[in-house]
């Protein structure tokens, strides 16, 4: 039982962890997005498509690819306008209207140039030219000869490849260049073995200390309060969730709403922190600690919080 709680605990704690950033990703694409918007408006239109570019590698968005579009086709390129409206039509999401529209600019454009359809493993990424993009994507370059480098980790698998106007070529990651790993050094000598005069023979059984009797008490009672302030953590977060939707329904206007978010996300962030800490510190001490036949304890969380009950030493 011990094992599978600790295993329940680090699952949780790995999740809220994953889940804070998944939301600081979030915060920094709608920063990134907005600072597109504005760009655009003043005409920067580089600019404005870079912003939405990283907007869109935050959290992919086929909005946020379809903006970056228009952009990039404002500010001249038409070949990075039409790797985003691939983008965008490949995480779907886009209304009737744009995704028309994509289909219809793509009509006109993939004539006019060669197109990748590049594939490889997972977190791979592949560069052609001065342009690196995360595999799985659709790269459209002038018609000529090119080295298609992909990349994953450390392994490397570059391809050479001559593309003329209106074709398209599927490649992928063929091989992968990972060297063997280092040997672990030997281990190093351990104490000379006992003799004779060194062994004890005394088998009474040393007695822990009291504080030692306490570290299981004390431990668990860190992972109930680590619990609750995951659980006001995960509250807290979900009303700022719902702050941050009403703020992007109500046209971005409302800065109340949008104040109140970023103030229940910080406070969400900062209770799950603690909380995953504390949670982490008491599996740790739990673990450690010596078992003892009269310690009886049990942790009881139900809808309307948690509980810690039984007999300690």
């Amino acid at each position: 039982m011990r094992r599978v709680g600790l295993a329940v605990g680090l699952a949780l704690a790995c999740a809220l962890a994953s889940g804070s950033a998944r939301a600081d990703d979030e915060e920094s694409a709608n920063r990134e997005f907005e600072r597109g918007v504005d760009l655009f408006r003043t005409k920067k239109y580089k600019d404005a498509a870079e912003s939405f570019v990283r907007a869109e590698r935050l959290a992919p968005r086929a909005a946020t690819a379809y903006n970056a579009a228009r952009a990039f086709k404002a500010a001249g390129d038409p070949l990075r306008a039409a790797d985003e409206l691939s983008t965008a039509l490949r995480l779907g999401g886009l209304s009737d209207e744009q995704r028309r529209d994509a289909n219809d600019q793509l009509a006109k454009i993939e004539p006019t140039c060669g197109s990748f359809d590049l594939s490889g493993p997972r977190d791979g990424f592949v560069r052609i030219g001065s342009r690196e993009e995360k595999v799985p994507t659709r790269m459209h370059v002038a018609a000529g000869t090119y080295t298609v480098i992909f990349t994953q980790g450390t392994a490397t698998d570059e391809q050479q490849v001559t593309i003329r106007r209106g074709e398209r070529l599927t490649m992928e990651m063929r091989f992968f260049n990972v060297p063997q790993s280092t040997p672990l050094p030997p281990p190093k000598p351990g104490p000379p073995p006992a003799t004779a005069s060194t062994v004890t023979t005394d088998k009474t059984p040393a007695k822990p200390s009291k504080p030692l009797e306490l570290r299981k008490p004390i431990a668990i009672g860190t992972m109930v309060a680590g619990g609750l302030f995951l659980a006001g953590g995960i509250a807290v977060g979900m009303s700022g969730l719902d702050a941050r939707d009403r703020f992007v329904e109500g046209g971005r206007v409302n800065i109340s709403l949008h104040s109140k978010a970023e103030s229940q996300r910080t406070t969400a962030n900062v209770l799950g922190t603690i909380g995953i800490l504390a949670i982490a510190g008491g599996f740790v001490l739990f673990v450690t600690a010596p078992s003892s036949s009269s310690t009886n304890v049990a942790v009881g969380v139900g809808p309307n919080g948690a509980s810690l009950a039984g007999t300690l030493p």
